[in-house]
């Protein structure tokens, strides 16, 4: 969840996503298998390739973050 505090704009996370989620192995299965479903639907309007570079973009930045920032974003996206 986003938050301002002050004048920072902080993610917050509840415990449960991390206890689900705690590494990028225990996301990328049931994601990818959301991801495949959103990609045979998204073939018919071209928006496939899109979809695909969004799976690189996490894995992307959780070798760059710490999981808990990184968890926190997807969450905060997701929810969005």
């Amino acid at each position: 969840m986003l938050a301002l505090n002050g004048t920072t704009l902080e993610l917050t996370m509840n415990d449960t996503a991390l206890r689900e989620y705690e590494s990028l192995n225990s996301i990328l299965i049931p994601l990818s298998m959301y991801f495949s479903i959103l990609i045979m639907h998204a073939q018919a309007s071209g928006n496939s390739a899109t979809i695909s570079f969004n799976i690189l973009h996490l894995v992307k930045i959780a070798s760059k973050y710490e999981w808990t920032a990184v968890i926190a974003y997807h969450m905060a996206f997701f929810t969005k």
